[in-house]
């Protein structure tokens, strides 16, 4: 009997021993890592974002940036009328730098033929609701630019008009939509009698970091 309890004893002490070595192992480390891509996109569709967040515009910017051209402008405008508004539909900006401000620049030039007559108009633009996050649209949200070329309006010249400015004092996402609508003076363009044939007109949008 003596003896199983020394045995006994010894098994136990070996065992503490152990115990006592497991905790001197130092901790294991995983390090995860990983990186965002830079979004910077923006141009002019022909149909309205709907739910506008990041994600929704930055796809469509993807898939149908430029969809843009109209060719139902009526240079002498609709009867009776001495303007004319004609939608040319939406302008969309997103980015998602947390450093950089950014500014979205608009020029506007006038309708000309190829014997260089020029016709000029009118952009209005207005925010769309909902679409803009730690952004600003000039003018209380709306505003109009006035075509370079012959000037049949007062108006400001459209050299570089900053219609969209970011804020980098959020770091969240950025974006914001517009809806453009093209203005036609057919009263003053009927009384010039302007030369029969086909116009071709452009409107610029660039983005510049500040």
């Amino acid at each position: 009997m003596k003896k199983l309890l020394t045995i006994l004893l010894v098994l136990l002490v070996a065992g503490f021993a152990f115990a006592a070595d497991a905790t001197e192992v130092s901790n294991a480390t995983l390090t995860l890592g990983s990186s965002v891509e830079h979004i910077l996109r923006h141009g002019f569709v022909k149909n309205e974002v709907q739910d506008p967040d990041f994600g929704t515009i930055s796809a469509v910017m993807v898939s149908t940036v430029n969809d843009n051209d109209y060719d139902t402008i009526k240079l002498l405008g609709e009867t009776g009328e001495e303007t004319s508004t004609y939608p040319v539909g939406y302008h969309y900006f997103v980015a998602n730098t947390s450093e950089t401000d950014y500014v979205v620049a608009f020029g506007v030039q006038a309708f000309a033929n190829t014997d260089g007559v020029q016709v000029p108009y009118k952009l209005e633009y207005k925010e769309l609701a909902g679409s803009l996050s730690n952004a600003s649209v000039s003018g209380s949200g709306s505003g109009v630019i006035q075509s370079v070329g012959a000037v049949a309006f007062d108006g400001e010249s459209s050299n570089g008009v900053t219609v969209i400015t970011t804020n980098t004092t959020n770091n969240g996402a950025k974006h914001a939509g517009l809806e453009l609508e093209v203005v036609i003076n057919g009263e003053d363009n009927r009384n010039a009698g302007i030369a029969a044939g086909a116009y071709t007109a452009y409107v610029y949008a660039n983005v510049s970091s500040i």
